[in-house]
């Protein structure tokens, strides 16, 4: 097991001052496209300095300026995963399943905060067009991302509870394992810190614990057939 963690800001609303502290700390800005079932932000960035994470010295600090800037609305969360954990996408698949059913998804309410995120790395260039529908069955937000000269799609289910993520993981990976043409990666990321300013912010989607279990039910009747 290889533990790691990011920290990322998903800011909808945030000063130019704030910018630039987060960025003095090492934060860089990511560019995200085509944003669909989820908001634009007006900043998002990951922090990519020197310092080792997790650190609650720089988290402090992170948090300091957010509070500090009246104008922030939006959400501070540091994630962890294990990179040997990742799954890998090589096309290689042989089958034509049934369309994953939707899963529903909402705003979380001010006391709820996502447990973790799975995040689907699409390499669009090198996957077959068809693929996509695998993926856009779900229904979960996703965006495009540039990366080194090219353009890769993610998509991201996000829930309440790690044991669900964990169970969504399996299913889905396992799932898109088998899907002809399909080239990408899969990862889970857990939150072990977060902040959410004002706590009616916007924030990504979620799917809460009943609709989890309501989705595998809608699993289980759609391979019953």
């Amino acid at each position: 097991m290889t533990l790691k963690n990011d920290i990322h800001l998903s800011a909808y609303e945030i000063s130019k001052e704030a910018i630039r502290d987060f960025e003095a700390l090492g934060f860089q800005r990511d560019e995200f496209a085509n944003n669909t079932r989820c908001e634009v932000t007006a900043y998002h960035g990951t922090y990519r300095g020197k310092e080792n994470l997790p650190s609650s010295n720089l988290w402090e600090k992170l948090c300091s300026i957010l509070e500090n800037d009246k104008s922030f609305s939006g959400g501070l969360e540091e994630e962890e995963f294990d990179a040997e954990a990742t799954v890998l996408f090589n096309g290689s698949g042989q089958e034509r399943k049934p369309l994953l059913p939707a899963m529903e998804t909402e705003q979380p309410a001010p006391s709820v905060y996502k447990a973790c995120d799975i995040h689907i790395n699409i390499d669009i260039e090198n996957s077959d067009p068809s693929c996509l529908q695998y993926l856009e069955a779900l229904q979960v937000a996703s965006f495009d991302k540039p990366k080194d000269g090219k353009v890769y799609r993610i998509f991201t289910i996000t829930t309440e509870t790690l044991e669900d993520g964990q169970k969504a993981f399996s299913i889905v990976s396992d799932y898109l394992k088998d899907i002809k043409g399909l080239n990408g990666k899969m990862k889970l990321e857990k939150t072990t810190r977060f902040l959410r300013k004002p706590s009616t912010a916007y924030s990504l989607p979620l799917t809460n614990k009943q609709a989890f279990q309501a989705w595998l039910k809608k699993l289980e009747t759609a391979y019953a057939k």
